[in-house]
């Protein structure tokens, strides 16, 4: 085993000569959320599950409303939708911005990378994110790419194209 112990500035080099841009995605990675033990309603893999839905991906491309999927979630999970409602609420609310990765993005972007974002958002889901993060954060993106505006979830390479 070799341990190489590389700067940040060291990887943007690297980075720079073999690769013109980096596309990061916005959930789990620039910002994380947890379910907190108090508030939630819904076990975290039953979450996981409707996150992963049929339903789930049509609300993120923008083909559904809250109230709809919600609605649809609840039926197909045999759940109460107030649960469902309350859980997605609090999930919200427990999104931070990770400012180390904040930092690193900073730097390959003075190195000279194009930075991309991309995302499987709704809309809603957006306007809460798009709050948590201030306008020189959001400006170190050259371009956010999200499911709602292509109407495309990114599961296949159509998102890519």
């Amino acid at each position: 085993m070799v341990c190489i112990n590389l700067t940040i500035m060291d990887i943007c080099t690297l980075f720079r000569k073999s690769y013109s841009a980096v596309i990061f995605d916005l959930g789990d990675v620039l910002f994380t959320w947890s379910l907190p033990t108090q508030g939630s309603l819904l076990p975290a893999k039953v979450l996981r599950r409707i996150l992963h839905s049929v339903h789930w991906f049509e609300y993120e491309k923008g083909n559904l409303d809250e109230d709809q999927v919600y609605s649809l979630v609840a039926q197909e999970y045999n759940l109460s939708l107030t649960d469902v409602k309350c859980t997605f609420q609090v999930a919200r609310e427990t999104l931070k911005k990770n400012t180390v990765m904040l930092n690193i993005i900073r730097e390959l972007k003075e190195a000279g990378l194009v930075i991309y974002a991309m995302s499987n958002i709704s809309t809603p889901d957006w306007v809460v994110l798009s709050r948590k993060a201030t306008p020189e954060e959001w400006s170190l993106f050259d371009h956010i790419f999200t499911s709602y505006v292509a109407w495309l979830v990114r599961v296949g390479s159509l998102f890519f194209d």
